[in-house]
């Protein structure tokens, strides 16, 4: 049995964030990252908010990567608040925190009620928009903890792409390998259907066609394309799941401190080499491979196609100046062997490791390691 499903309302293009305009008289909880608060669609949009009589609290202690302390100074915030309405504005630490927050306040307090709930997001990377996922971090333990229920999933997504073209080069870069990570890794999950193809094949498409231009010549129809190809390969791994590319990222990135997008910049190569010793992995990338590049596929068998997808990728995160090793992100080789076990069991552990397509051995994982350092 196929399962496939959307419970996010999707609202993009022009005027998509004038829906908030028929919010009045309401209690908005508004969670957004705190150098948003000087920008001016945000700036507008909260004096909109204002002069239709809504009262407003604005919680910006949001941190990259959201720790569990700042989820718990949310949920005072949100507790004193009781909001009927809430909004999440920012990359996928933010909307992670407000995820949380609104979840872990509902849950313990049930007598607040449910609020709906916005998500605005403002890089083109987690697809957190429309996802039931929110991690959060412990720094002490240098670990990531993954909270998955239906009750995460925001009521409505705006795509504003005002909110998107302001992001500086390394976020463009490293969240568009992110979502290239989110298509390739959900077309072959364990739980891919039909339905989740389709928009992993979209995805894939969408960013070897848009990412570089997005990074390069920063125009308003690349952008655009970059932020619909996050929302859509959300909805991919929502339904499909992941694999060991992000089960092993979460790793990396929490105890070296590695952005998350880069860290899959890096790994995804290794884990396409892995996985594509399954046949019907193989027959999979082989086909996405003839559908984004058809002329140089186009004599090539099913291994040579996949050899060239996982080249293309490879040649992707090299035109956005991303580091190809750990070694290039100044971690060192004895950082990672001393950390290596820790790596390995915690990626056992982690919520996305039973997508894979191909079940790993601890040795296997080990080789993968060691093959980025």
């Amino acid at each position: 049995m196929e399962s496939f499903k959307i419970k996010t309302h999707i609202l993009s293009g022009n005027n998509a964030l004038s829906n908030l305009d028929k919010l009045s008289n309401e209690k908005i909880w508004i969670g957004c990252d705190p150098f948003l608060l000087k920008n001016a669609v945000v700036d507008n949009l909260f004096n909109s908010l204002k002069q239709a009589n809504n009262n407003i609290c604005i919680f910006d202690d949001i941190k990259p990567e959201p720790p569990i302390s700042n989820i718990i100074a949310g949920i005072k915030s949100y507790v004193n608040f009781s909001p009927t309405q809430v909004i999440a504005i920012g990359g996928g630490s933010a909307i992670d925190t407000v995820k949380a927050v609104r979840f872990f306040s509902q849950k313990k307090y049930p007598d607040l009620g449910k609020s709906y709930f916005w998500a605005l997001p403002t890089t083109s990377g987690t697809g957190s928009e429309v996802t039931s996922i929110s991690v959060i971090s412990d720094p002490e333990k240098q670990l990531k903890y993954p909270v998955e229920d239906q009750l995460l999933l925001p009521d409505t997504a705006i795509l504003c792409l005002d909110l998107v073209k302001s992001c500086p080069p390394k976020v463009i870069a490293y969240s568009g390998m992110d979502v290239l990570t989110h298509g390739l890794e959900s077309l072959v999950a364990n739980n891919a259907s039909l339905f989740s193809d389709a928009l992993a094949e979209k995805t894939i498409k969408l960013v070897f066609d848009n990412l570089e231009n997005c990074y390069v010549k920063k125009e308003d129809v690349y952008f655009a394309n970059m932020q619909a190809a996050s929302c859509i390969g959300g909805c991919a791994f929502e339904n499909a799941g992941l694999g060991i590319s992000h089960a092993l990222s979460h790793q990396i990135g929490s105890l070296f401190h590695i952005p998350h997008g880069l860290a899959n910049a890096i790994l995804l190569p290794k884990v396409m080499q892995f996985n594509s010793k399954s046949q019907k992995v193989e027959s999979k990338y082989a086909a996405v491979a003839k559908l984004v590049f058809p002329e140089e596929t186009l004599r090539m068998n099913a291994e040579d196609s996949v050899k060239f997808l996982i080249s293309q990728v490879e040649d992707l995160a090299q035109k956005l100046n991303c580091p190809r090793s750990l070694k290039e992100c100044d971690v060192s080789g004895k950082k990672v062997a001393n950390d290596l076990n820790r790596i390995v069991l915690n990626a056992e552990k982690d919520f996305t490791y039973p997508g894979n397509p191909v079940v790993p051995t601890k040795g296997d994982l080990v080789k993968i390691v060691l093959s980025i350092l």
